[in-house]
């Protein structure tokens, strides 16, 4: 049986280069606190592309305009409509007379302008306080009468006032056009 003889100097340093490394690690491993080596103690361009692994970094990690844009996605639904113009005009001052006959009424009708032909609403006001003898009628979309053919471009209203006095009142009417709206019809 062979005996081993005595260690070289080279079999000595090896050793004990070993025991060095292994030393600094297990010292690093568990001397350190977690998490205690950051971006300061890294030298700059330490860390390299072949250091770090594929899809673990994200866009906000990249400084803009170092990530290309990527192919263009397919087109949305389409979005509501926008708001739709709308028109207030003002209808004259009229009088509805004392001693309406009941079988009768006195009234008003507003035309839209032609930038606004569609009526989408109205109303009226008195300038006196509603009391029991003043009857609405009528309050709402209408052709008015008038001679332009085109169907409810008015706001029409017609009321009876059973009262010993006149009641001064007028109307108003809200107009659009119809074609700007989300169904393009009247």
């Amino acid at each position: 049986m062979k005996r081993f003889g005595r260690p070289r100097h080279s079999t000595i340093a090896a050793y004990l280069a070993l025991f060095v490394a292994l030393g600094g690690t297990g010292y690093a491993a568990t001397q350190l606190p977690r998490n205690s080596v950051g971006a300061k103690q890294i030298k700059k361009n330490a860390v390299r592309s072949s250091k770090v692994k594929n899809r673990s970094l994200l866009a906000k990690d990249f400084k803009l305009g170092q990530l290309h844009a990527g192919r263009r996605g397919p087109a949305g639904r389409p979005g509501i409509p926008g708001p739709v113009k709308l028109v207030y005009v003002r209808g004259a001052d009229f009088l509805v007379h004392a001693n309406t006959p009941p079988a009768s009424s006195e009234g008003y009708g507003i035309t839209c302008p032609a930038t606004a032909p569609d009526v989408v609403g109205g109303g009226y006001i008195t300038a006196t306080p509603l009391n029991n003898d003043l009857r609405v009628v009528e309050s709402g979309p209408g052709d008015g009468g008038d001679p332009d053919g085109v169907p409810d471009d008015n706001w029409d209203f017609q009321a009876r006032n059973a009262g010993a006095s006149n009641i001064s009142m007028h109307t108003w009417a809200i107009c659009t056009d119809a074609s700007s709206t989300a169904s393009g019809s009247g």
